[in-house]
């Protein structure tokens, strides 16, 4: 079964707010140059906030709760990435599955806390459909159980890797130190 689903690609939801910050600053720049320090330091603090946010979710999955979970199903999903003038086709995993917590069943079908991570889109070399059959033929092999991570504090919230892929967790961080740069540039001025 292959469901679609529109989403914009993730340099948008990663870079969008970088891109509205700077530019505004520039727009502002143009008009008041006299009061840039207040604008830097309001940019700044919401890129600080931006990154640190997803940052904090991206660490908080470390202190989830290890366990075993019964696969139910396996599949994948077809995704129209949307971007200026090209739609691309890619896909994503679609597995659910069901654990027990603290005497309670749940079900789950959440990878990673940060959905994009596992979009598999076409390269030069290999088909965006021949990776997501690669990536999914390891669930198969072992049909029956699969470790999750389970966050403890609200047990409906399961995933099955902790953390983020590194080039996502470079991109959050980066967002961060800009907000940093920020604050501290609005301070000297």
């Amino acid at each position: 079964m292959i469901n679609k689903r529109f989403i914009m690609n993730d340099g948008y939801i990663i870079w969008g707010p970088i891109i509205i910050t700077e530019i505004f600053l520039f727009i502002y720049l143009y008009k008041d140059s006299e009061n840039i320090d207040i604008y830097l330091f309001l940019s700044g603090i919401f890129l600080f906030f931006y990154g640190l946010i997803f940052l904090y979710k991206i660490k908080n999955t470390f202190s989830w709760e290890k366990t075993t979970a019964n696969l139910l199903s396996v599949d994948k999903s077809k995704v129209i990435i949307l971007e200026p003038g090209v739609q691309d086709i890619a896909y994503e995993p679609s597995i659910k599955y069901k654990y027990k917590y603290n005497g309670n069943h749940y079900i789950g079908n959440t990878f990673s806390i940060i959905h994009n991570d596992f979009i598999f889109r076409n390269t030069k070399n290999i088909s965006a459909e021949d990776k997501i059959n690669s990536f999914l033929n390891l669930f198969i092999i072992d049909k029956h159980n699969i470790t999750t991570w389970i966050n403890p504090k609200k047990p409906n919230q399961s995933i099955l890797q902790q953390g983020a892929e590194k080039k996502t967790v470079y991109k959050y961080v980066i967002i961060f130190c800009l907000g940093c740069i920020n604050i501290v540039v609005s301070y000297l001025l």
